[in-house]
């Protein structure tokens, strides 16, 4: 029994060792992996848990867990704490350490297990070495990690580390920055703070996190590192740190006595030096590292000794390079200051880089930058040129960049934090001012009609940012996948920010805009606007199978029926999208579905209007449904209208269907009869946990009618205010919730998930 426990157990340290890139030597110690969130709020306590004493497996019941809970969660159940080390499903939890006490049918608590960096480093000190553990702190996206009491962030020391024994904190799975700005765990120092981490404790590794804004103060730096030694920083971006009230600061600085290293990290946008060893008996060795815009010296070797390999160091003010002790090999500049055999000097950042443009700067290597398989291996061709391992350590090749994303991908190895990938497959581009055939951006085609008729199934479609027009309807006949909101240049889908630039599909006279004849469609991050047809007026499916609609925006569109979207048949999903001033003649002023099954989720109804028929079964001015199994959660209805006498719903209508709406906010849309919802002949729909402006509703289902108090209703702003009674106040849910709400922030960040469309921040 023990010895299968054992390996069970070491089955999924190594596998989620993997996606940390935790050495193998380091499975010789005992490895404590910990959460680490800016809300330490409870993230599930519905139900109860079921664990026997001895096992690692925990079951629950009660509704899905949230998607928020991941490695080094912490379980509380009864008096013992637990701690996660990876999920199994939605409603079971595998731990770290097998459970102590036998609990059946327990409450529980689940949450992060410290809410502050300094925190964890604090309670996590002591003799590492002597108790043979290694400690992991697991940095997730809940929200910025900030702090104003101390003149750092946090800070690592107190504790007696060797090379296997040590503090790593990193980006939890899935919560790194993938190269993007705000895309993961950030630490902000705001301008208010001197430092973000001062590490102070041997072979401390950091790595996955941004950081940014730590410029206050003499000296100041994003990571300080205080005579400690073999300190490791990986795939890291550090930006920001030019504010005013900053003397010399730095991204990245070697004190006296420290050594480290640092990989795959990008460092820009400040005053003083990007890294620096300016403290005597510093050491560091910089390997695919980039650094840009510096006001000051790039690469500042100072008092102490700094070597560098594959690293670029372009347009700082006062020089790229500044190494005269130091070993050097294969690095880049735009000045003459790149020494060493391999180098290369001279190097215009426009021919480096995606963008350079102020607002807009994007340093990811165009493919044919010259820094493309010009690097060499480090610790293999640098170890001749001077470049050694440090004693006493076992050097591994780092094997991804800053995005992740593995390296070397061509020929041999980049310079810079960047490993330009190969072309990319399966996708084709689309730019309203293009003039080429679709295979790349510099290539993109004016039309989404060419991209269609070339597009494979399962291949997507990027649109860049900007009005495409469409002078007839297009039919979607494969399983493919169109994304909007790019600027152009991204090689990545994470680059784009749909949010704040819109691409745009309109109508150039009376017609629809998109109908879907195809079963594993996406519409992601598009504007619909304008369209004009008897069904649908800017998309209309057909008796298709899981097409996922998510970001859109359906704005002015009108039909007969369903405004903007009008589905008969099949199966799909709407989540996080708009629907604002559509309008349906009879029925669905926004949405429309006949006998399909269709979720409905994260997603805002806001003026929308079924007209002018007076049939006795129409209405619905934001939703329409009749022999449809369709489920709304977590929406925001807002004056919507059924405008004729006899209409029904102003917000929803449902008609012979099985229609379910939990979690959402319907208050003053208008209707003749029911000015909310109304459930006509469907005696197996519910409206549970809502917050709806009309009589009979059961409270005792959880309904409320009460003002649900947005920020700003009159302008459309329907954030919830600090008051709101819908703040923690949704249930459970069968329905799975994006992580993401309908403005992109995370979903759950109280006790409970909140009614409507959008998150109410943690205090």
């Amino acid at each position: 029994m023990v010895h299968r426990f054992r390996r069970r157990l070491l089955v999924g340290l190594l596998l989620l060792g993997a996606a940390l890139g935790v050495p193998a030597a380091a499975w010789g110690v005992t490895v404590h992996y910990r959460s680490i969130g800016v809300h330490p709020d409870v993230l599930a306590a519905e139900g109860l848990a079921w664990v026997e004493r001895g096992s690692t497996t925990v079951e629950f019941s009660g509704g899905a867990l949230s998607p928020r809970i991941g490695c080094g969660d912490e379980i509380v159940i009864d008096e013992e704490e637990l701690y996660v080390l990876s999920r199994d499903g939605d409603r079971r939890l595998t731990l770290q350490q097998p459970a102590r006490l036998d609990h059946r049918g327990r409450p529980f608590a689940v949450r992060r297990a410290y809410g502050s960096i300094q925190a964890w480093a604090d309670d996590r000190r002591g003799d590492l070495v002597a108790e043979d553990r290694l400690e992991v702190g697991l940095c997730y996206h809940d929200g910025p990690f900030t702090g104003r009491r101390r003149p750092f962030l946090a800070r690592i020391e107190g504790s007696r580390t060797d090379g296997e024994r040590f503090f790593w904190l990193a980006a939890a799975p899935g919560e790194g920055h993938r190269g993007v700005v705000g895309t993961g765990a950030v630490l902000d120092g705001g301008h208010l703070l001197q430092h973000g981490l001062v590490i102070a404790a041997d072979f401390t590794r950091v790595e996955g996190l941004e950081l940014r804004g730590f410029s206050r103060g003499v000296l100041p730096a994003a990571i300080s590192i205080r005579r400690a030694k073999g300190v490791t920083l990986e795939r890291l971006l550090i930006h920001d740190f030019d504010g005013r009230h900053g003397i010399s600061p730095a991204g990245i600085e070697g004190g006296p006595g420290a050594s480290f290293t640092v990989r795959n990290s990008l460092v820009y946008g400040g005053r003083g030096s990007g890294v620096t060893t300016r403290w005597p008996g510093a050491e560091g060795r910089l390997e695919q590292v980039t650094v840009f815009g510096i006001r000051g010296r790039g690469v500042e070797e100072g008092a102490g000794r700094l070597s560098a390999v594959n690293t670029i160091s372009a347009a700082n003010r006062a020089g790229d390079f500044h190494i005269r002790r130091g070993a050097v090999a294969h690095n880049l500049s735009a000045d003459g200051s790149a020494s060493g055999e391999g180098s290369l000097r001279f190097i215009r950042p426009e021919a480096l880089f995606v963008s350079v443009q102020p607002g807009a700067v994007d340093l990811h290597l165009r493919e044919d930058s010259p820094a493309v398989d010009a690097g060499t291996a480090p610790g293999r061709g640098g170890e001749a040129r001077g470049l050694s391992p440090r004693p006493g350590t076992a050097r591994e090749e780092p094997p991804r960049d800053i995005d992740g994303e593995p390296r070397p991908a061509g020929l041999g190895w980049d310079i810079g934090a960047d490993e330009a990938q190969p072309a990319l497959s399966g996708v084709w581009f689309v730019d309203p001012e293009g003039t080429g055939d679709c295979t790349s951006w510099e290539k993109a085609c004016p039309a989404l009609a060419q991209a269609l008729a070339q597009a494979a199934p399962g291949e997507e479609i990027w649109l860049r940012a900007g009005v495409h027009v469409l002078a007839a309807a297009l039919r979607i006949e494969r399983p493919v996948a169109l994304y909007g909101g790019f600027a152009g240049g991204e090689r990545r889908r994470e680059m784009r920010d749909f949010r704040n630039r819109q691409t745009v599909i309109a109508a150039a006279g009376e017609t629809g805009l998109l109908v879907l004849a195809s079963p594993g469609v996406r519409l992601d991050g598009l504007v619909l606007r304008g369209g004009n047809a008897s069904e649908g007026g800017a998309v209309g499916a057909y008796g298709v199978e899981g097409f996922v609609i998510a970001g859109c925006r359906f704005e002015g569109n009108r039909a007969i029926h369903g405004g903007a979207l009008f589905v008969r048949g099949g199966a799909g999903r709407v989540e996080n999208s708009l629907f604002a001033g559509n309008l349906a003649l009879r029925s669905g002023g926004a949405i429309a579905a006949e006998g399909a099954a269709l979720e409905i989720v994260g997603s805002v109804f806001h003026g929308n209007e079924a007209g002018a028929s007076g049939q006795t079964l129409t209405g619905g001015g934001g939703v329409y449904t009749t022999g449809a199994g369709v489920a709304i959660a977590n929406c925001t209805f807002h004056e919507n209208r059924a405008r004729h006498a006899r209409n029904r719903g102003g917000a929803v209508f449902a008609y012979l269907a099985d229609t379910r709406i939990e979690n959402s906010i319907l208050w003053g849309d208008q209707a003749a009869i029911d000015p909310e919802v109304a459930l006509f002949a469907s005696p197996a729909a519910a409206v549970t946990a809502c917050h709806i402006d009309q009589e009979g509703f059961a409270a005792e289902r959880g309904n409320r009618r009460e003002d649900p108090r947005w920020v700003a209703r009159e302008a459309g702003d329907f954030r919830l205010a600090p008051d709101s009674p819908c703040i923690d106040a949704g249930a459970e849910t069968a329905m799975l919730l994006p992580a993401e709400d309908f403005l992109g922030n995370p979903r759950l960040q109280g006790a409970a998930v909140d009614r409507g469309a959008i998150e109410h921040p943690a205090p």
